[in-house]
């Protein structure tokens, strides 16, 4: 949701998330270090944050393995209540460490015939650890301000387990892309 007045962009809204519980039922939310966020208001970016913003939103900096695009060498089942990757790969050149480059801007398009936007989001990541490195999982994780908050926190919105592992050799590159799309009712 864009409001024009304050340029702020809101990605989640709830009614009543005054309750600090956590779980089916609760409108609260956990950030990527566990902490549970409640109190009235939505998810948001910051004043004057544009979709495309690497401070805020879901494009990650160079250098970053907090938000955006994320990977992962855990293999735990998916779980709606999860709220972090199972074992995320840190930024870096050392062991088993992957060097994540700035996300990629929105590829944002809409089909007016199908009634569709879809967003592709992509983000690269470097293999200069001197081994293989193997991803399981992969994650998009949010930069917002949340529920009642002043501080921004990290929100992952989607984990996906890999149906295989993918094995990123020394020197490799790996590409990840996330798509989401939304279809209109006629």
């Amino acid at each position: 949701m864009r409001n024009a007045y304050n340029m702020m962009f809101c990605y989640l809204a709830g009614k009543d998330l005054s309750n600090s519980g956590f779980g089916a039922g609760y409108l609260s939310l956990k950030d990527t270090s566990n902490g549970i966020r409640y109190g009235a208001g939505p998810v948001c970016l910051s004043q004057g944050a544009s979709v495309d913003s690497t401070s805020m939103g879901y494009r990650g900096p160079a250098g970053n393995d907090a938000y955006g695009i994320l990977v992962g060498s855990g293999t735990n089942p998916e779980d709606f209540e999860s709220y972090a990757l199972h074992v995320k790969i840190a930024n870096g050149t050392g062991v088993g460490q992957l060097s994540h480059v700035q996300s990629e801007s929105h590829e944002i398009s809409w089909n007016p015939g199908t009634l569709t936007l879809k967003n592709e989001m992509a983000r690269f990541f470097n293999n200069n650890s001197g081994a293989d490195v193997s991803v399981n999982e992969v994650a998009l994780a949010l930069r917002g301000y949340g529920p009642g908050g002043s501080v921004p926190y990290h929100y992952m919105s989607a984990r996906d387990l890999l149906v295989a592992t993918v094995v990123v050799p020394n020197t490799g590159q790996l590409k990840v892309t996330y798509t989401v799309q939304l279809t209109y009712p006629t």
